[in-house]
C-alpha cells in the first residue's frame, strides 16, 4: 500500500491506481470529459487536470492517466490549476458540463460537479 495525500485528505491505495481513480472512490469530484472506466486514459480532454507536489517539484497533470505514487500530495482545485482551466470553455471553468445530443432535439441537460 501507498499513502498520497488528495486535497488535505490522507488515502491510502494501491500502487499502480491513477489520482482519478482513487479521488473518486473517495468522493473527491474531478470533472472529465474523455475518461471512462472500460477504456484506458489518454489524457485527451485535459479537463481533469489537477497540481501535484512530489517533493518540492510542483506541476499540472492529467489526473486520469497519472499514477499515484507514496508521498504524492494533490490538489483538485488549485489557484494554478484553477488558472490552467481558463483557457478551456466556460462550461468546463464552472466544472460542469452541458450535454446535448445533435439527434435528440431535447433540450440541453446540464450535470452538477
Amino acid at each position: 500500500m501507498i499513502t498520497l495525500v488528495i486535497d488535505g485528505q490522507e488515502i491510502e491505495t494501491a500502487p499502480g491506481r491513477t489520482v482519478l481513480e482513487v479521488a473518486r472512490e473517495h468522493g473527491i469530484h474531478i470533472p472529465t470529459l474523455c475518461y471512462h472506466e472500460a477504456m484506458e486514459p489518454f489524457a485527451a480532454c485535459r479537463l481533469c487536470v489537477v497540481e501535484v507536489e512530489t517533493g518540492r517539484v510542483r506541476r499540472l497533470v492529467a489526473s486520469c492517466a497519472y499514477p499515484c505514487s507514496d508521498s504524492l500530495v494533490v490538489h483538485t482545485h488549485s489557484d494554478r490549476a484553477w488558472s490552467w482551466s481558463k483557457g478551456m470553455p466556460a462550461a468546463a471553468r464552472e466544472r460542469t458540463v452541458t450535454v446535448v445530443p445533435s439527434w435528440s432535439g431535447e433540450t440541453p441537460v446540464t450535470l452538477p460537479p
